[in-house]
């Protein structure tokens, strides 16, 4: 029975990451935003910049370019509306994996234990 499981989440793995390298990069980094926590102020100019930067970019987005990933990811039904211009993933367990898969090396928690 645990093989069988392993196999599945194998699959499970490999179509999400399937899902994710197929996406724009502007779509990557709003997904990753949104599996990490709901995310609202899609267009402010801070998300805009945030994003713009996180894509190596000096000026902040566009709202066009921000709208156009969000209705790319909307069709592809891999985010919802949580409640009035807040968004998030529609699955848990892809949420989860997103999270997982966008940690760099830079981003792991390390608990460093307090010398006092």
């Amino acid at each position: 029975m645990a093989a069988k499981e392993n196999s599945e989440a194998a699959g499970r793995e490999a179509e999400f990451s399937a899902i994710y390298d197929n996406l724009a990069p502007v779509d990557q980094i709003l997904l990753t935003l949104m599996a990490a926590e709901p995310l609202s102020g899609n267009y402010s100019e801070w998300q805009r910049q945030l994003v713009a930067r996180a894509l190596g970019l000096e000026e902040p987005l566009s709202n066009s370019t921000i709208r156009n990933a969000m209705q790319r990811l909307r069709k592809q039904e891999l985010i919802y509306q949580v409640e009035y211009g807040v968004w998030g993933v529609e699955d848990s367990a892809f949420a989860s994996w997103v999270r997982e898969a966008s940690r760099g090396p830079d981003e792991v928690d390390v608990n460093i234990p307090d010398s006092t």
